[in-house]
């Protein structure tokens, strides 16, 4: 295995830069660390060093540290160095580095190289990933559920019972005068009935995972001039989208990522719906339409001082079949009252902190994490579990069909799934398509 390099904080001017040597020749950088004007020949494992850093063209005083292989993230011998954070210092300690036949680490390296020596399954190497990647607690808490296990307990009892149902057809290959006894087929589709309930429960999460990761959308509706993209700026707490008094103003969607207690969110300011010869202004309010088939959750947005028209009555049936919450704005000029969920001024800012708590529950609603189950499938894992599924209730509907040889092929094929799944069995591509996604230094 090689040996790698790379910095694993931002290579930027900061307080501190750290950079990670990990592999077979990590501990050959003690050629340029120093204590007490001393080179370092032999580092003691986890201890704390205070030195130098010393080459021909670059001097600085670090702090350093070693693991013994296997006893570090990456299951190799590592030592990390903490330089001032000026990126033209660690760039030169990188340039001298490389002169020991150590190169830069690729994206995602370290964590492969953790894979491969065993430390972390697949798994878990991706919710490394997920936890850096994640933009809500919920996402954050389920990553980290999945670093912490590798779901270990749900991918052993989905095997187990393969293998009980495997050591039974595989008992009568061996045995083909017989046939199964009645109290060995009932323990067949307990095992079978077992599987689905298990894999039924686990793609479930994938919804969540979709939501936790892409954002719940809600998009901002109304007529015109009733303070859509006044609430939208409040939200972002930035003037992302232009406001003014004419009507008509946005004419295009508008998107933007926040978090909203917590919870990421994709926050959609469309453009005002009302009957327009205004071409531009047409399309802009098409685009708003399409948009709301997208949306989980619609801001339906009234306006207190001029009240409810046929504008907002025409609305009102375009998004009568959505998740809807009615908010009346311009409380500070109220003039009429309208039948709604909550009362705000994005002007003034009153009753803001009221719509964020009825968009909370809202979302958690929407964002289910089974207590349970916590531990939410990606896309990949998703697809992996469905095709088990797949196979498992093929297995049960033809189970009297079948021969014992194509069920002894089903079954194994289902754990050849739970194998790649995991990393026991893995191609280059799979690597590939996993470890680009991350950032160099992780």
């Amino acid at each position: 295995m090689d040996t790698i390099v790379a910095p694993i904080t931002p290579l930027m001017r900061t307080s501190v830069i750290v950079i990670r040597v990990s592999g077979p020749r990590a501990f050959d950088v003690s050629k340029y660390l120093y204590v007490s004007g001393k080179k370092i020949n032999d580092f003691k494992h986890k201890y704390v060093y205070h030195g130098e850093f010393i080459a021909d063209d670059i001097k600085d005083d670090v702090i350093f540290y070693a693991f013994h292989s296997p006893n570090s993230y990456t299951g190799e011998n590592v030592v990390e160095i903490s330089f001032h954070g000026n990126p033209i210092i660690v760039q030169k300690a990188l340039k001298n580095i490389y002169k020991l036949g150590i190169r830069l680490a690729e994206p995602g390296e370290f964590t492969k190289q953790a894979f491969l020596n065993g430390k972390i399954d697949l798994i878990q190497a991706e919710a490394v990933y997920e936890l850096i990647d994640s933009k809500s607690v919920t996402g954050i808490y389920s990553s980290y559920e999945k670093l912490r296990s590798g779901m270990r307990g749900e991918v052993d009892f989905i095997k187990e019972n393969l293998l009980d149902i495997l050591s039974v057809v595989e008992a009568y290959i061996d045995f083909p005068e017989e046939d199964l006894s009645d109290f060995e087929l009932k323990y067949v589709y307990e095992r079978l009935d077992n599987i689905i309930f298990k894999l039924e429960k686990l793609i479930s999460t994938f919804e969540t995972f979709k939501y936790v990761n892409e954002g719940v959308k809600i998009a901002i509706i109304g007529k015109p001039n009733v303070g859509k993209s006044s609430l939208m700026n409040y939200l972002l707490r930035e003037n992302r989208v232009i406001v003014s008094d004419i009507p008509g103003t946005t004419r295009d969607v508008v998107e933007e990522e926040i978090n909203i207690k917590g919870y990421n969110v994709k926050l959609i300011d469309t453009a005002g719906i009302r009957n327009s010869n205004d071409k531009i202004e047409v399309i802009g309010i098409e685009f708003s339409k399409n948009k709301l088939n997208e949306a989980n959750i619609v801001l339906f947005l009234f306006d207190l001082e001029k009240g409810v028209d046929e504008d907002d009555l025409q609305i009102m049936n375009l998004v009568k079949d959505k998740n809807i919450i009615k908010v009346a704005n311009k409380l500070d000029k109220k003039m009429v009252d309208i039948d709604c969920d909550v009362e705000i001024s994005v002007k003034t800012g009153e009753g803001v902190d009221d719509l964020l708590n009825i968009l909370e529950k809202q979302i958690k609603s929407i964002v289910v994490v089974n207590e349970d189950n916590k531990q939410l499938l990606s896309e990949r894992q998703r697809d992996a579990f469905l095709e088990i599924l797949n196979h498992i209730q093929d297995i049960k509907k033809n189970f009297n069909v079948l021969t014992l040889d194509l069920l002894a092929v089903d079954l194994h094929f289902c754990l050849n799934k739970i194998s790649e799944l995991t990393g026991e069995i893995y191609t280059e591509d799979l690597l590939k398509n996993i470890f680009d996604k991350f950032c160099i230094g992780k």
